[in-house]
């Protein structure tokens, strides 16, 4: 089945494609035919959408599929989208990678019996020719280049594109010895399904080339190997298609998935699962209702017009109201949900024009309250600003792996419930790029306690300063720990006029607190009203630690407890750091945590860094 009659599945260059389609390259490697079988919709279906014909790092968008007038567009991840929209007022979908969605053409039992007769299967797939074009390249320099680095297979196959085949490339394989097949014609709706069952003989891939074929790889846990090849000579019978010449070759992104795949691993790394989620969208699967719903959805905007769909300037929501009109509340929370990721992309992209992708894709400040800097992204649960956006820290962080250069929050953590902090960590270490640094500033609950001893001592022995300070360092204790009203009893204690051990408090807190206690006595409280009653007179974020609108401490961390959760999410050269000195380039100029006047912000921090391998 996988290596007789290889040319006869290759069929030939005046294949036709017959599909019912409206976009006929929608059915390219059968993909709206799996599409349509795993959603259970009939083959006869037209689907009133664009099905991306697979995975580009083009900067633009296919014309055929651009000028479709067709409401939506299916694609794999939240990367292309993002790319698309540039091009397209399309209403884009994004689904993961297509082969999800298709079915072995092997059951189980032949396919067991299949690798037990090959044993440990390394598979090849090199860069291919297609309709119009034809790639070339030293063949025996790729083949010794491999069995360098890849050693111990028992059998190597070459799964080669149908127009390879059809010039011949398959004999210069065969006669290395190796097993030659091909998941057939792009026009064969039975390619993806072969194309699966071929990738399940196989235990590890190789490839000169950068595409779809990675995607799969990893999505199906098979390690994957880039080696590039020499004398690749690329030769145009048309320049009106997609392919390999108009690859932007010195993208940032091509560059950096060749440098992470080039080292062989027998497993596949954090890395490679996070990159290729990145530009493959694993976490964008839908269920077979999800599918038909967006299968739906365009359908509806489509019997809508072409009117609708082309001239709207805003389809979703318009598409949106459509639905709540007609009470159909499943559609509209549907396309609510996928319109509310949109709005975070697009306010990232906006703030930063042209070069959103390298200025997104470098520093983020996660609850960040009024403490930010433009040339950061900056995120809190609520903004404060246009510079700043919204979104719930508690489901997750709304963006790509291996976007981010530096990830920073200040007295976040704690905020959060103990069980919480641990995922929340390795998100951050899953949105960072290799080399990246995570830097965290927490109340410092080591310097608390060792405070609180020291104090105590005093106190017992009828120091009257020590004990005023011992008070406070009650407060910093317990209070937001504790506290049930805006404030607590820290904003009690402030409202004391004079306030015991006052340059002590300062000197633990900083200049926000100092702000604090000049605002609260140039608008004092009432001596009629309960001071318990008055505590939201102050936004928590100015008398607090700023950062989020909630006050209370849901854990507290020290050196080794941090560090260690660091450790679990996978970071090293774990450290603690000074307020002024960081592995961000120029951290302390963008006043974080520190001062303009050099001060510290938050002088009862520990602070942390870490690195992501």
């Amino acid at each position: 089945m996988f290596f007789k009659s290889i040319n006869m599945l290759a069929g030939s260059t005046d294949d036709k494609l017959n599909t019912f389609e409206i976009c006929k390259p929608n059915d390219y490697y059968g993909h709206a035919t799996v599409l349509k079988k795993y959603c259970n919709l009939p083959d006869e279906y037209q689907l009133k959408c664009v099905v991306s014909h697979g995975l580009t790092y083009n900067k633009d968008m296919w014309s055929v599929e651009q000028d479709a007038e067709l409401p939506s567009y299916i694609c794999f991840s939240n990367e292309r989208h993002r790319v698309i929209s540039k091009y397209s007022n399309k209403l884009l979908f994004s689904i993961g990678p297509y082969i999800h969605y298709s079915n072995p053409l092997v059951e189980c039992e032949e396919m067991e019996k299949y690798k037990s007769e090959l044993g440990k299967t390394l598979l090849i797939i090199p860069a291919h020719s297609t309709h119009w074009i034809d790639i070339d390249y030293d063949i025996d320099d790729f083949i010794s280049k491999m069995s360098n680095s890849l050693q111990g297979y028992d059998t190597t196959i070459v799964c080669l594109y149908w127009k390879d085949i059809l010039r011949g490339i398959h004999k210069k394989y065969q006669k290395h010895g190796f097993l030659c097949t091909t998941a057939g014609h792009i026009y064969n709706n039975r390619f993806l399904c072969r194309l699966k069952s071929i990738f399940e003989l196989s235990d590890a891939v190789v490839s000169n080339s950068i595409g779809t074929h990675l995607v799969y790889s990893v999505y199906m846990n098979k390690p994957f190997l880039y080696i590039p090849s020499v004398g690749t000579k690329i030769t145009l019978h048309r320049n009106d298609i997609p392919g390999p010449h108009n690859n932007p070759k010195k993208s940032k992104l091509i560059i950096h998935i060749k440098k992470i795949f080039s080292e062989f691993n027998e497993q596949i790394t954090e890395d490679h699962q996070n990159i290729a989620n990145h530009i493959g969208g694993f976490d964008q699967i839908k269920t077979p209702q999800e599918l038909r719903t967006i299968f739906m959805i365009s359908e509806d905007m489509f019997q809508r017009g072409k009117h609708f769909f082309i001239s709207s300037k805003d389809v979703i929501q318009d598409q949106i109201k459509n639905y709540i009109h007609n009470n159909e509340d499943q559609k509209a929370a549907f396309l609510n949900e996928i319109a509310k990721k949109i709005s975070i992309q697009n306010d990232c992209a906006n703030r930063f024009g042209k070069n959103a992708i390298d200025s997104i894709c470098r520093y983020l400040n996660l609850g960040c309250g009024k403490r930010f800097h433009s040339a950061w992204t900056n995120v809190d649960f609520k903004s404060s600003s246009p510079a700043v956006i919204a979104h719930d820290l508690e489901k997750g962080l709304p963006f790509e792996s291996c976007n981010f250069e530096a990830v920073y929050h200040s007295h976040l953590l704690q905020r959060f419930p103990k069980g919480y902090a641990s995922s929340f960590l390795k998100d951050c270490y899953r949105i960072l790029k290799p080399g990246g640094i995570i830097r965290v500033v927490v109340p410092d609950q080591e310097n608390i306690v060792r405070l609180y001893l020291i104090l105590l001592e005093k106190s017992l022995k009828g120091d009257e300063e020590a004990q005023k300070r011992y008070e406070w360092i009650m407060l910093e204790l317990f209070d937001q720990m504790i506290r049930n009203h805006s404030g607590g009893a820290m904003l009690e204690y402030w409202r004391q006029n004079p306030m015991p051990a006052e340059d002590f408090v300062i000197e633990r807190l900083g200049s926000e607190v100092k702000d604090a206690i000049a605002k609260i006595r140039s608008n004092p409280v009432s001596k009629k009203q309960p001071a318990s009653q008055s505590g939201n007179v102050l936004d928590p974020q100015k008398i607090g630690q700023p950062g989020l609108s909630g006050e209370i401490h849901q854990w507290m961390y020290d050196r080794y407890s941090l560090g260690k959760l660091l450790q679990e999410a996978g970071f090293v050269d774990i450290k603690v750091c000074r307020a002024d000195k960081s592995s961000i380039p120029d951290f302390d100029s963008y006043l974080l945590d520190i001062e303009a006047d050099g001060s510290v912000r938050k002088p009862n921090s520990l602070i942390m860094e870490g690195r992501k391998q």
